[in-house]
């Protein structure tokens, strides 16, 4: 009986493939057409109000930070390339890490140091952490920020601008429309909220990520004191590239959670570590620690809060 059935199974395929009716294919057969290099440049395209900003505010000195981070990458990942196996001939993903770390870095930092830290990028995302189990970028922030942290943090105040730290910068709404010192990335949240918006109406983030991280970091700004809760509000939220991180960082596809209820436990362990360690440090970069830290217990978090089949034991 099953002999005739598997014949009769054969025979329709067969048949269905001589009449064009059946297209036979390799798994996986459910496609989707936002593939892993559009949701790159995706992610590209919703960095280029910010890009357009930094070089308006920095001018010269901000093309010169992204051109040099994005040739060292490309240069190093083919050189790298040439001597790895799994060589692929081209990868979008190292535009959009380097052109992240560029964000990440003050305008008059040295290029040397940024050709150094765009080759860390490349290392960390494509030959040592093979399965990307931190954010490279992240990674290699870190790495430049406690080996030259007088170089890295050197930032460039535009003219007529308060440094963040200052008391007459901390005026709330005025962070908005105001140039601030920091990363080039950071220059404007308006234009941060700009890119955010067409990643959340094309689907690109993981929205549960940003909403819980940051949620819980407006909670964590009415329990301080010596300001008012409006200035904390903004202190925690708009300062320290805080925004540029919520939608752009913390939500890499990667290095986060699949599952729903895995994704809001990720953001709200990111936004209690970051005001934790702010706390500790007084550092407004404290997020960069925090989302490393989370990224070691994303395979826990997965596990579980993936769904289990009825009656099956975690």
């Amino acid at each position: 009986m099953k002999s005739v059935l598997r014949v009769s199974v054969v025979k329709i395929i067969q048949d269905g493939a001589m009449s064009n009716k059946f297209l036979l294919s390799f798994p996986p057969h459910l496609r989707s057409k936002n593939a892993v290099f559009i949701q790159n440049y995706e992610m590209m395209i919703a960095l280029v109000p910010s890009l357009l900003g930094a070089i308006w505010v920095f001018r010269l000195k901000a093309v010169a930070v992204v051109t040099v981070t994005l040739i060292s990458s490309l240069i190093t990942y083919f050189l790298f390339g040439l001597f790895s196996k799994e060589w692929r001939v081209w990868d979008s993903s190292v535009l959009l890490t380097s052109l992240l770390f560029a964000f990440l870095l003050p305008a008059t930092i040295p290029l040397w140091l940024v050709v150094f830290g765009a080759f860390l990028t490349v290392i960390f995302s494509k030959q040592v952490m093979g399965q990307s189990i931190f954010n490279a970028v992240l990674i290699s922030k870190v790495f430049v920020l406690f080996c030259w942290p007088t170089v890295s943090k050197s930032w460039l105040i535009s003219e007529g601008t308060k440094p963040f730290w200052s008391e007459e910068f901390l005026l709330g709404p005025n962070l908005f429309f105001e140039h601030f010192g920091g990363g080039i990335g950071e220059i404007s949240l308006i234009l941060i909220l700009v890119g955010a918006f067409y990643l959340l109406v094309r689907k690109i983030i993981k929205w549960r990520i940003s909403l819980s991280f940051l949620i819980t970091l407006i909670i964590g700004s009415f329990f301080g004191g010596g300001t008012t809760a409006l200035d904390r509000l903004f202190f925690q939220v708009c300062l320290g590239g805080t925004l540029l991180a919520a939608f752009f960082f913390v939500t890499d596809s990667l290095t986060s959670p699949v599952t729903k209820k895995g994704q809001i436990i990720f953001g709200l362990g990111i936004g209690i570590l970051t005001l934790l360690l702010r706390f500790l440090s007084k550092s407004q970069e404290s997020w960069i620690v925090a989302v490393l830290l989370m990224n070691i217990f994303v395979p826990l978090i997965d596990e579980y809060t993936w769904p289990r089949p009825f009656g099956v034991k975690r």
